[in-house]
């Protein structure tokens, strides 16, 4: 019989002796399991103590908050997608118990953070875009903070000041997030869709019955403050339009061009019931700049007016009436009070020209210093150039526009360049005429709306600037290897 190997383990040692206590390894393994037991019994207990002192949307909503952050902090760009969500659905006011977690500061502080800290993993540093059009935004800030301590009421400025801030972390983060053209084109299309869900919602609403009465008509109004009235969703939806047709006819978004060619007819649809005339006005702008740009000019022009003339007979007799009050020339009781208010707002520029009434403070003065004691008017300034001069004086109203106008010249600039490119940059070149033409609207609009605070200005100049930093990059790798070098990647 032969013994086994010295230094063979003894099976018994892996055995359990019969009727005895467990080994070290037993121990551990059951410490594991009463800890678990322990940690289960806590979170369930803990989960019981909460849904009897808290609304069960908040604890949802607080778990989901934060998967959210755990899921930014590793990946930033996904941070910039949630934070689009949130700034555009709102739905803290869809759903007033998550108020208090204040998910949208929440989520843009930390998707902020997290690009700051992956930019000093690559690149040992933290990068701020440094473009002429970043730089104004910047000081449109400094304006508005300088506003602050000359405003009418310094609880609302700070309130306008938070809003400004919002607006600004949303702007550098689609400009330093999109990165890739991939990127760029999931942005843009989620963008696109939470868009047409606001629409959408919002002509559902109506067909249920829930209108906004005004000017002698039913009005259609969205969920929330995103599209809080007739006229903010009527601009909000006008200024998407030309995005939506021109993704409509972009081959490689295959069966999704149904998807915006559909959206298209149902955003049409819900500005004729909004009975925003403004934003009528500024919808037949954006038409008329896509249609400047088309290659059959007389065949567009045609069919359009053919639609136009179609829609229009389609539509009850009172948007009928409403709209056609536009060639009158008598004014109506909503047209007089906006010009009252555009005197206030030079009357406000005159009496404070440098730093201005407030940012959001244009009705709590026209209440306070501009109209009798006995029946004060919070009348808003429904103007876009006399509300940024009022509020923000001549200093801030000249960088606001400067930074506008640098949209636009950086917008046509780029649009000529991509359009040399032999189509390689066809999807690109169309989001940029789709901006262009929603810039349009925005200024139209803008003469009879007081819209300085309206997102849309702000996201359209930063997908325009993140497009053309995808452009310069590529251009500058192509410099950097010469065009004739096989290695030269395709901007495809």
């Amino acid at each position: 019989m032969s013994m086994p190997p010295k230094h063979a383990p003894d099976a018994s040692a892996w055995q359990l002796p019969r009727g005895g206590i467990d080994r070290p390894a037993g121990d551990a393994a059951l410490g594991k399991r009463i800890s678990w037991f322990l940690l289960a019994f806590l979170l369930s207990a803990g989960a019981g103590v909460a849904l009897v002192h808290f609304d069960p949307l908040l604890i949802v909503g607080f778990v989901l908050g934060s998967l959210a952050v755990l899921t930014i902090l590793a990946r930033p760009f996904w941070g910039l997608l949630f934070y689009t969500c949130l700034f555009l659905i709102r739905p803290a006011e869809l759903y007033p118990a998550l108020a208090p977690l204040h998910l949208e500061r929440v989520v843009g502080i930390v998707s902020l953070g997290a690009m700051f800290l992956a930019q000093h993993r690559r690149d040992g540093k933290i990068l701020i875009d440094g473009s002429r059009q970043s730089m104004l935004l910047l000081l449109f800030v400094l304006a508005v903070i300088l506003s602050i301590p000359f405003s009418y009421w310094r609880t609302a400025a700070v309130d306008g000041f938070v809003e400004v801030t919002k607006i600004v972390i949303f702007y550098f983060l689609v400009v330093q997030l999109i990165d890739t053209r991939a990127r760029l084109k999931a942005f843009v299309i989620l963008l696109s869709l939470l868009i047409l869900y606001i629409g959408g919602s919002a002509f559902v609403s109506y067909q249920q019955g829930t209108t906004f009465y005004a000017q002698g008509i039913d009005r259609a109004i969205g969920q929330t403050s995103a599209a809080g009235d007739p006229n903010q969703l009527g601009t909000t939806v006008a200024a998407a339009i030309p995005l939506f047709v021109l993704l409509a006819l972009q081959r490689p978004l295959g069966w999704m061009r149904a998807l915006f060619a559909g959206g298209t007819v149902l955003l049409v649809a819900t500005l004729a019931i909004t009975g925003s005339r403004a934003s009528l006005l500024g919808f037949l702008g954006g038409l008329g700049f896509l249609w400047w740009i088309s290659k059959r000019r007389l065949l567009v022009g045609f069919m359009a007016v053919l639609l136009l003339a179609a829609g229009f007979m389609l539509l009850p007799d009172q948007y009928q009436t409403r709209y056609s009050s536009i060639t009158e020339d008598e004014l109506d009781a909503s047209s007089q009070g906006r010009i009252d208010a555009w005197k206030k707002g030079v009357q406000m520029v005159l009496d404070r020209p440098l730093f201005g009434v407030g940012i959001t403070n244009f009705g709590t003065a026209h209440a306070i210093a501009y109209s009798p004691e006995s029946r004060p008017s919070y009348l808003q300034a429904h103007s876009l150039y006399v509300q940024v001069a009022a509020e923000l004086g001549l200093i801030g109203a000249a960088i606001f526009f400067a930074f506008m106008f640098e949209f636009l010249r950086l917008n046509r600039s780029l649009a000529g360049k991509l359009a040399a490119t032999a189509g390689r940059w066809r999807f690109e070149h169309a989001i940029l005429q789709a901006l262009f033409a929603g810039f349009i609207v925005l200024l139209i609009t803008g003469v009879f709306g007081h819209s300085l605070l309206r997102r849309t200005w702000y996201i359209y100049a930063a997908i325009g600037a993140s497009i053309l930093r995808l452009y310069a990059d590529h251009g500058g790798i192509e410099r950097r290897l010469g065009p004739a070098d096989p290695a030269t990647p395709r901007a495809e």
